[in-house]
């Protein structure tokens, strides 16, 4: 009896070390392979737009804002056009111009000697420099060579090119900035509409809001301020600058237009019920000023939209 439970211990010592040993090596080899896929790319990333040092993602998996030394330089976007032989991951970069930048191919499985053709660099190069208007083949229309004997892959690349800068292109000129990213948090991308004063948001090609930068009249100044409204012109919310971004109103008693007891007044609100919202004790001037601001940004956007 006790060599039978010897036995059972010793196989469930050995079951639970092979269970850990292989639970280890499953979490260190996911961990490595992860990391070398956002090795493989950031190296391909920086391939297609070498003016960038650093990115952003915008779209998970799919779109990247790339920056050196603060600025925008363009963005990548990565597509996945169908070839002769399956999906084929094509990256993209695209300037502030709208000119392609770069173009890398990744995983593939079109025919060796014919599709992977698609690959080499003197295809690749030719969409340097190039607007989507130029991008077809030039049996389309285009001034893309294909490659001989692999048309419908050069057919596949371009087309996913051109279709992937029609696509894409808007984030070029989205807004970052992180508070006026979370005035209208279920948009995926925010737009410029009227210059810098008014902005859209935008999830899977539908409006989901406006943004509207308007200035209050404080007791000390310019009030910095911005307003986003949903489709149906009811308030998100509300940002007013911090004295980093310009708000010159007395400490302790002007930025008392800072607390969320104040903005939140606004949240949900409708032109008509602006005057309902409670001015500040010791803050009147400038709590009546963001009031009057918001107001004007109804004003605003309405007159813009010609929104009755």
């Amino acid at each position: 009896m006790k060599k039978i439970i010897w036995m059972i211990s010793i196989l469930v010592g050995v079951t639970s070390l092979s269970g850990f040993v292989l639970s280890w090596v499953y979490a260190t080899t996911t961990v490595k392979i992860k990391e070398q896929k956002a090795e493989k790319l950031n190296r391909a990333l920086k391939e297609v737009l070498p003016e960038a040092d650093s990115f952003a993602t915008l779209l998970e998996g799919k779109v990247w804002a790339g920056f050196k030394n603060g600025e925008k330089k363009g963005i990548v976007f990565r597509v996945f056009p169908r070839g002769y032989g399956g999906e084929i991951e094509v990256i993209v970069g695209l300037g502030m111009d709208e000119k392609v930048k770069g173009v890398s191919i990744g995983d593939m499985k079109e025919t060796p000697g014919l599709g992977t053709k698609t690959k080499s660099p003197s295809f690749l190069s030719q969409f340097k420099g190039k607007t989507k208007e130029q991008i077809r083949l030039r049996q389309d229309g285009g001034e893309i060579d294909g490659i001989t004997a692999a048309t419908i892959s050069s057919r596949a690349v371009t087309d996913g090119i051109r279709k992937g800068i029609e696509k894409y292109s808007p984030y070029l000129h989205a807004v970052e900035t992180p508070y006026i990213r979370k005035l209208l948090p279920q948009a995926s991308l925010i737009l410029p509409l009227k210059g810098d004063t008014i902005l859209m948001g935008i999830k899977d090609t539908i409006t989901t809001g406006y943004i509207v930068m308007v200035k209050g009249k404080g007791f000390s100044g310019d009030i910095p301020m911005a307003v986003s409204f949903d489709t149906t012109f009811r308030i998100v919310d509300i940002w007013i600058a911090d004295e980093k971004h310009g708000l010159k109103e007395t400490e302790g008693f002007g930025t008392k237009i800072l607390s969320p007891d104040f903005k939140n007044q606004f949240k949900g609100k409708g032109e008509e019920d602006i005057d309902s919202i409670d001015t500040i004790t010791g803050a009147t001037v400038s709590s009546k000023g963001v009031i009057d601001a918001v107001k004007k940004a109804f004003t605003v956007l309405k007159q813009s939209l010609k929104k009755d």
